[in-house]
């Protein structure tokens, strides 16, 4: 399945939108308009990318544990510490 950077985008805007206090946390776009996160795909196309290498090495177990930990290695920098307040569904 293709997802549409269109889409992804407005995703994301919507994401921060509802948590505004995570903005900060992305250092791409933390000094840009929300209005402007549409205009600049990178952040947004590299979450993607996350995401779908994510779960297409669901059926691999050491090739998804391997991708995960690598992507929290370069996520640990920003010292990040999410709680269910980040999250809504």
């Amino acid at each position: 399945m293709k997802i549409n950077i269109g889409h992804f985008c407005f995703f994301f805007y919507r994401f921060l939108s509802m948590n505004p206090k995570l903005k900060s946390n992305f250092t791409t776009f933390k000094d840009i308009s929300l209005d402007d996160i549409n205009k600049s795909n990178d952040h947004p196309r590299r979450l993607m990318a996350a995401i779908e290498n994510s779960v297409s090495s669901l059926d691999d177990p050491e090739t998804f544990a391997g991708y995960v930990l690598e992507l929290g290695r370069r996520h640990a920098r920003l010292n990040f510490k999410p709680s269910k307040s980040h999250v809504r569904i």
